[in-house]
């Protein structure tokens, strides 16, 4: 394992450095194979058990095996499992381990018979890619009928291991946002990026690169590398050496001599074989190339490239998993696209060199050890590291407050953005947790080292996000608090533009990019870039990204704790306008706004939405000027929101129809409670008596 020759092997190798590190008493359970019994070799820190491969069965038990492999290729080796139910050693450990971590798409078959053998233990399945989505682009590249209905059943199996994955472990582990949209939507899937982000020198201070040499890395006993490679010596290489006659191409990664022999007649290239340091060879890279056109997941090689500041010439398959809703790598699909695209980088790579600068700093930051550290430690319920530090001596600037329940596999999101704030050592981060009943708490102290004090305030008093807010405002320290929820994130540059914005206004309310699940992950579907308004009335802030001066907060006594699921916030903002605050938009304070995964459940917020938004006229309709349609209007709005039902069956319409009806019928339902029953509930403010000094 300290040589490994894969990106799977390698993170593997870091995951448990890291828990031998934090005092986990670890077993590594492989098959009994050339690579395990090397592995074995180097074993420090942790038992490694080897589980002995299966006696040599008959031609016709081979041969049917092998034809089960090709169209369900998403199993364990064989004889694996039989041989984990008879050895009492492997038996013992499974029955006695606390958490059982079940690595590669293949292993996770496995996951019903290690359910059985590990009763107590708390089963993580680490799916290092999406097998599903690599077998169909295989399919699609599939050149024989024989070979499209191979990969047409293989996906569909691959498919069923992954549902029944997703189902029967308590978490699974994905490098990339965009695994996360390929799996069927469910909290229990985290996003965990791998520490690559290991620079050997600072972002921007790697030498500029000599010219006219471009870098592959990857073992071409890899189907996908293979094709990658040939496609480029066949089809890009050429238009390459006619913009560039002295470029040269270097491969670095295992190849048999056949391998070498295939690019005999192609000028220019050289095979290095294994590398154990590949730094110098990065270092002299005028590019990395990742022509890859299968594949899924992240493709380490390209991360490990953008980190140590080497501009990467791609394919979409390549960047896939890498970037953000705000930030996507240029992808070159075609032959004449990505030639033209190396050629420039070639022909001056210090300035292509500048030019990813912006990336090598993103890939530092999301790539880090420590950021894998806080991570795995939240999963795993490590131990604090040793040698993590104290809170800072400088005082804190702004609370931020973070209403939660039941937030285990969201807010380690929010948390890793917040920790990349600039101003993050001098933030008091108040997790108020409203009830939760899962690992909420032990995930969120992850990341205590990072700011400047984390806090878990008990907000279960009562129930709603409005009572954790005013929990966590009492518990604030500081003048600003500043307002974010667990299962969105920050991004850089928020707090202190909240800050900022606060010198010269009560509340403050920051840019929101809406974002929901894509083909590959989260993706922008629109904004709100100034303050909205709602009723025809005052404009407000939403309160996934607001900021208020805590005196005046405290004096208006906080949010509103009757309002359930929707205009909370607006309530909040008028009652401090009406009481001679001033509002501030702040634009370079922006959080993604991830929107509901489900239809359903976005009809089910609109549906909220529009009745508290009758709450709130009823609350402040004395001053006349509101919007709102009457009781009869609303009936006949219901009446004709059949007109909806049809497009619940377009999947272009469906959402729009969906959230039209939810907001008819809520607005319905806000009539009925409110306006003509008469009986809105009382406001529930924080009582005079509490609005004294924090805790």
């Amino acid at each position: 394992m300290r040589k490994a020759d894969s990106a799977g092997a390698g993170y593997l190798r870091d995951l448990v450095d890291l828990l031998v590190e934090r005092g986990a008493a670890v077993t590594v359970i492989v098959p009994e194979t050339e690579t395990g019994r090397r592995a074995a070799a180097d074993a420090a820190g942790y038992a490694l058990h080897l589980v002995p491969a299966a006696p040599t069965p008959s031609a016709l038990r081979a041969r049917t095996h092998a034809i089960g492999v090709r169209l369900a290729p998403i199993r364990p080796p064989r004889g694996f499992l039989a041989a984990l139910r008879r050895d009492p050693a492997v038996r013992a450990v499974l029955r006695a381990a606390d958490v059982v971590d079940v690595q590669w798409p293949t292993m996770t078959a496995a996951l019903p018979a290690l359910r059985r053998l590990a009763p107590g233990a708390r089963l993580i399945a680490t799916m290092h890619d999406v097998a599903s989505q690599g077998l169909r682009r295989q399919r699609q590249r599939a050149r024989t009928p024989k070979a499209r209905v191979r990969f047409l059943v293989g996906a569909a199996h691959a498919r069923m291991v992954e549902v029944r994955t997703t189902a029967l472990a308590d978490t699974v582990i994905v490098f990339s946002d965009k695994d996360r949209a390929l799996l069927p939507p469910t909290e229990r899937v985290e996003v965990v990026e791998p520490p690559l982000g290991l620079s050997p020198t600072p972002p921007g201070s790697t030498p500029p690169a000599p010219a006219e040499e471009a870098l592959f890395v990857g073992p071409l006993y890899r189907g996908e590398n293979r094709e990658a490679l040939r496609w480029f010596a066949d089809d890009i290489w050429p238009l390459v050496r006619a913009g560039a006659p002295g470029a040269r191409l270097v491969v670095a990664g295992r190849a048999t001599e056949a391998h070498r022999a295939a690019y005999a007649d192609v000028p220019g290239i050289e095979f290095l074989g294994f590398v154990d340091d590949l730094e110098p060879v990065y270092a002299r890279a005028a590019a990395v190339i990742a022509p890859l056109q299968v594949g899924a997941g992240v493709k380490f090689k390209v991360v490990e490239a953008l980190v140590r500041g080497v501009p990467v010439i791609g394919t979409s398959v390549a960047f896939e998993g890498i970037g953000d809703d705000a930030r996507r790598p240029q992808a070159h699909d075609d032959a004449e696209s990505f030639a033209r695209a190396l050629v420039d980088v070639l022909r001056d790579p210090a300035a292509a060199r500048s030019g990813a600068l912006a990336w090598q700093t993103w890939s530092v930051q999301h790539y880090s050890t420590a950021a894998f550290a806080r991570r795995i430690a939240g999963i795993y319920a490590l131990a604090p590291s040793p040698a993590a530090g104290t809170a800072a001596d400088a005082p804190a600037r702004a609370s931020v407050v973070i209403p939660v329940r039941n937030g285990a596999h969201g807010i380690a999101r929010q948390l890793a953005a917040l920790a990349r704030q600039e101003q993050a050592a001098v933030l008091d981060v108040i997790v108020a947790d409203n009830g939760s009943t899962d690992r909420t708490a032990e995930v969120a102290l992850a990341y205590r080292h990072c700011f400047r004090d984390l806090r878990i305030v008990d907000a279960g008093a009562g129930p709603g996000v409005n009572h954790a807010r005013n929990t966590g405002l009492r518990a604030s320290r500081t003048d600003a608090v500043l307002f974010c929820d667990h299962d969105d994130e920050v991004h850089p540059g928020w707090a202190g533009a909240l800050i900022a914005a606060l010198e010269g206004a009560d509340v403050v309310g920051g840019r929101l990019l809406l974002t929901s699940e894509g083909p590959r992950g989260p993706q922008a579907t629109g904004e709100v870039a100034a303050l909205p308004t709602a009723l025809g009335y005052l404009p407000y802030a939403v309160g996934a990204n607001l900021a208020v001066d805590r005196s005046a907060a405290l004096a208006i006594g906080g949010f509103d704790e009757s309002f359930r699921r929707g205009h909370d916030e607006v309530d909040f903002c008028w009652r401090l306008q009406e009481g001679g605050s001033g509002i501030a938009f702040a634009p370079d304070a922006t959080v993604s706004y991830h929107q509901r995964r489900r239809v359903r459940d976005r009809a089910r917020q609109s549906y909220h939405s529009a009745r508290t938004s009758v709450l709130l006229w009823t609350r402040h309709h004395d001053i006349g000027r509101l919007r709102m349609p009457s009781w009869r209007r609303s009936v006949l709005h219901a009446l004709g929101s059949i007109r909806y039902l049809p497009g619940l069956l377009s999947a272009t319409r469906r959402d729009e129809s969906a959230r039209a009806l939810g907001w008819v019928w809520g607005t319905l339902d806000g009539q009925l409670r409110y306006r003509v029953l008469g009986s809105p509930p009382p406001p529930r403010l924080i009582a005079a008596r509490d609005e004294g000094a924090a805790p």
